[in-house]
This record gives structure tokens, sequence and C-alpha cells, in this order.
């Protein structure tokens, strides 16, 4: 035998030697580029499962936001109509009632809208009791007509936010720990 030659011929470094295909075994998968070999056949991809219909209303994040600032201008306007009926001498003790009210009020929906549970809830309290307080002075706001309506006013835009934070589906979601 001369030297450098094979009586076996082996493969080209980098390819693997075929492998023998066995009657029954299916046709090894095709490499690269390549096409499938002729009479292979093909999978079909499965469609991706569809997503189940949503039969509930979830709420939105971005309506609670504007149902909160909708509260806050409420809140500040029955401020101003409450400065208009108050009496001159009673001003100054209604004018820091008034300014504890805005600070309250303005820090806790802001906590809201930044998704702080723990500021609904305090909202909640303090609505809860100014309800119950304007039910006890609606009563002997009858002697003065002036403060009657803002008082009725107050009575009515505590319990519908009252209302409305506690049944919302927009503020539970945007108050809840699961994120949109």
């Amino acid at each position: 035998m001369p030297p450098g030659s094979d009586p076996q011929k082996r493969p080209a470094p980098g390819n693997p030697p075929p492998r023998p295909s066995l009657p029954g075994n299916p046709p090894p998968p095709p490499r690269g580029n390549r096409p499938p070999p002729p009479g292979t056949v093909r999978r079909q991809a499965r469609p991706p499962t569809p997503r189940p219909k949503r039969r509930h209303h979830h709420g939105r994040a971005g309506r609670a936001r504007i149902g909160l600032l909708v509260i806050f201008a409420l809140f500040r306007v029955l401020d101003f109509l409450f400065l208009l009926g108050v009496e001159p001498e009673a001003m100054r003790s209604a004018l820091a009632t008034i300014i504890t009210s805005a600070l309250w009020t303005t820090s806790l929906l802001i906590a809201i809208a930044f998704r702080h549970a723990w500021a609904r809830l305090i909202l909640l309290a303090l609505l809860a009791l100014g309800t119950v307080a304007l039910l006890i002075f609606i009563p002997m706001a009858f002697d003065k007509p002036a403060l009657l309506t803002p008082l009725i006013g107050a009575l009515l835009v505590d319990a519908g936010s009252f209302a409305w934070l506690f049944w919302s589906r927009d503020v539970h979601r945007l108050t809840s720990r699961d994120r949109e």
C-alpha cells in the first residue's frame, strides 16, 4: 500500500458520519437552511390557544385617577361654599377647619393616586366619620339657612365619595397589589 492512501474512506473533518436509516425510524432532522429530504412529512404547528374572553369589568387605573380629581374638585367647591355661608364671628375657626380638611384630603387623594391602599382606607374612615357628623349637624343648621345648602352638599359629596371609593373596581384596581 502506498503511503498516504487509506483503504477506508474517512469523512471530512467537521461533518459527522452519515447514519444508516433503519426501516421504521424517521430520517434525521434537516440541518441548517437545507430543505428537508423528499418524502418527509412536516408537522403542522399548532395554532396558539385563544385567550378566554373577559366577562367582568376589571377596572382601569386611569379612570380612578380622573375620579380622584373630580372628588378633589368637589371638596374644594364645598369648602368655598361653606366659607360663603359662615358668619364673620366664626370665620377664623371655620378657616382653620377648612385648611386642615383640605390638607388631609389632598394628601390622601395623592397617596391613593400613587397606589397606596392604606390611604384609601384612612380616607374611607374619615368620610364615614364626616358623614355621621354631618347627619348630626344638619338639624342644627335649620336655624341658619345659609349653612344648610353647603352642609347638605357636603353630606351628598361625602356619602357619594365614600360609596365610590368603597365599591369602585377602578379604585380597587388602582390600589391593589396586582399592577397593570
